[in-house]
């Protein structure tokens, strides 16, 4: 089996503001953005399943980045992974390397934002909620949870 951790960082986990809900992880944005397409991790990686991409590679280099404090190093290995999972690389990596301030606005429920809403039948997005925690208005009405 080929070693993942090449393609991930640590991460120190970033301070809340004052009055602010703790920051959204990196790895909790992919977990959530996952569980809201309604994949399990198997799931997941059988949708990344190539020639190259060996299965248990797969389901492993998942799992890695959904672990508390691991960032993907790679945009590519991000970008890979939206193949499987409606996700946006770029909040990803705002989640990663930007200051907390500098965080788009992210549902805590199902972990979209405004670049990467929800679909709500053939002709609606989901709406962000003004507060703290982040939720939009899918979650709200508790379809996800």
């Amino acid at each position: 089996m080929k070693d993942n951790s090449a393609l991930l960082v640590s991460a120190r986990p970033r301070a809340a503001l004052p009055g602010v809900a703790a920051p959204m992880s990196p790895a909790r944005y992919l977990q959530l953005r996952r569980r809201a397409a309604g994949l399990t991790v198997d799931q997941a990686a059988e949708r990344l399943v190539s020639a190259e991409r060996d299965r248990r590679e797969v389901r492993a280099m998942i799992r890695l980045l959904e672990t508390p404090g691991t960032v993907a190093r790679l945009r590519a290995t991000i970008d890979t992974l939206a193949e499987a999972i409606p996700l946006d690389p770029d909040v990803y990596r705002q989640i990663a390397t930007d200051p907390v301030d500098r965080h788009p606005p992210i549902c805590r429920g199902c972990g979209c934002s405004h670049n990467d809403p929800c679909h709500i039948g053939n002709d609606h997005i989901c709406r962000m909620l003004a507060g703290e925690p982040a939720v939009c208005t899918r979650c709200t009405n508790g379809e996800w949870r």
